[in-house]
């Protein structure tokens, strides 16, 4: 039910406006437009975009990088842990404001990502935004990074390291909706976000950190498409279900 409670907290957030982190993941309130995400219908509303089966409605520059596997979108490419832009796979569709479901379960030590509103599929690091997926089980809440699983990368650290161990599945719900952007993981929520606060400040964050964006995240394109990251390592992804959100 934590995570219920979360996407009710999410979408009252989307519509009154900013609050603090604290107070998104901490207050539990309803909404009952919402409900039907945890009926026991099926979750009525979310529509599958991957049919277990093929990669109908995926296209990736690199045909042989991913395949099907136990009903799961595996990568089958070179596990050498490194970095391919020309392997992600990609929505054919671009989505804007939405609440997407997924499963994905890694290998020890193993690195990849949830890339969505991307613009431009030849420069995602660039033109999109990335919820990690990576080996981060164990690691203390207070010492989480903006590079553990879960976080806003390069952005903001999860508030919580939900990840279970290497082999098991995770379960994650991203909700976009104009500015505002919740992640929750496993039940929790772990990221927060008002990409407005990133307002002129190409390269940095609201913290002072820096970060990978040679132009402000404010100013990026709010629909795209979503993928999924080659980085040379073992995972999959699996039950990708979606929801688009009218403004």
């Amino acid at each position: 039910m934590k995570l219920f409670n979360f996407i009710l907290i999410a979408v009252m957030v989307l519509s009154v406006g900013m609050v603090s982190a604290a107070d998104c993941c901490s207050k539990h309130k309803k909404v009952a437009d919402y409900e039907y995400l945890w009926t026991p219908d099926g979750h009525k509303g979310l529509v599958s975009i991957f049919n277990g089966k093929d990669l109908a409605g995926w296209k990736s520059p690199e045909s042989k990088v991913w395949k099907v596997e136990d009903g799961a979108i595996a990568f089958a490419g070179p596990m050498d842990n490194e970095h391919r832009e020309a392997g992600y796979i990609w929505t054919e569709k671009q989505y804007g404001d939405f609440i997407l479901e997924l499963e994905f379960k890694i290998e020890k030590g193993s690195n990849s990502g949830i890339f969505f509103r991307t613009a431009d599929l030849k420069d995602p690091v660039q033109s999109g935004l990335e919820i990690q997926i990576a080996d981060s089980y164990g690691r203390r809440d207070g010492k989480l990074e903006k590079y553990d699983c879960g976080a806003f990368y390069d952005c903001q650290a999860p508030f919580r390291n939900m990840a279970k161990k290497a082999g098991q599945w995770n379960k994650v719900v991203l909700i976009c909706q104009d500015q505002k952007i919740y992640v929750a993981m496993n039940g929790t929520c772990v990221v927060s976000v008002d990409v407005n606060l990133w307002f002129d400040k190409p390269g940095k964050n609201p913290d002072g950190t820096k970060n990978k964006f040679k132009k402000d995240i404010a100013r990026m394109p709010r629909y795209g498409h979503i993928g999924f990251q080659d980085h040379g390592c073992k995972v999959w992804y699996r039950n990708i279900k979606i929801r688009e959100l009218k403004k």
